[in-house]
């Protein structure tokens, strides 16, 4: 007979979901009372995650972090990480604007909604999510709840690095010198953790976060009431009336275009980890 899950959501109340198997779900495994032991600073999977720490100019560098403290047997699911993005920051044609919060670092802007259009920054918003199923039917399902077209990001997906001749020699040299990825999977757009696709998540948000910092998108589509005092600029940041109550996205992390690729070698370091 099914129990319901012993663990809470973040607003602290009692997860509903029923477990046919043990006492925790899916999404609260992590919340199991488990014995812990640090990871071996000799294996492979420490040495090659601690490289990803954050900080220092405007890419990801190597330097030194404690090692990671992980479970002493998994129990969570494998699953997929994926990338994704709206399809509207990568189109050159229709419209780029969003409304974000706490995308800027100019405090007078700090926890007020603003007006972004994405086609004038050097930096794109994606979200790192993860999925049991596989990467395109859990985008499906964000599109079919949010009515937003969103794009996958992989892999040599999207051009997102300089156009023109210059560009194209760029492409080339890091083409040559970007290491193979060794948990990603080119049939379904994904990165596999054969262990705990969970803690493999919340390692990547937590890395990112850190580099980047993470924005709040406004959904304009998840509510049926509608919206007003919505201004639009041609300026890419421009002050913005408190949105209609529709619900807020979070974890959408602002990355510049060019590091797009580092970033996939991140997913992949954590994902041989977890």
């Amino acid at each position: 007979m099914a129990n319901e899950c012993l663990g809470k959501n973040k607003k602290g109340y009692k997860c509903s979901r029923k477990v046919a198997n043990g006492e925790w779900c899916v999404y609260h495994q992590s919340q199991r009372p488990t014995s812990r032991v640090v990871a071996n600073p000799k294996s492979n999977g420490s040495k090659t995650a601690s490289k990803w720490q954050t900080h220092s100019g405007s890419k990801l560098v190597g330097c030194k972090y404690d090692t990671p403290v992980i479970h002493a047997a998994y129990t969570g699911k494998p699953g997929y990480i994926y990338v994704y993005t709206h399809s509207s920051f990568l189109s050159k044609e229709g419209n780029g604007w969003v409304q974000v919060r706490n995308l800027t670092n100019n405090k007078h802007l700090m926890n007020k909604w603003v007006d972004v259009d994405m086609k004038h920054l050097k930096t794109i918003l994606i979200k790192v999510g993860m999925t049991t199923k596989t990467p395109a039917v859990r985008i499906l399902q964000w599109e079919e709840k949010c009515k937003h077209k969103l794009a996958c990001l992989y892999p040599g997906s999207h051009n997102l690095r300089d156009n023109g001749l210059l560009g194209a020699f760029k492409r080339l040299s890091l083409l040559k010198s970007e290491p193979k990825l060794k948990t990603y999977v080119s049939a379904f757009k994904g990165f596999w953790a054969p262990r705990d696709i969970l803690l493999a998540e919340k390692k990547i948000h937590a890395l990112l976060k850190g580099r980047y910092g993470r924005g709040e998108i406004h959904c304009t589509e998840c509510s049926d009431k509608p919206q007003q005092g919505k201004s639009r600029c041609f300026w890419p940041f421009s002050k913005s009336s408190e949105p209609a109550p529709h619900n807020i996205h979070n974890e959408w992390f602002p990355v510049p275009k060019e590091d797009i690729a580092m970033i996939f070698q991140l997913i992949d370091s954590i994902c041989s980890t977890y």
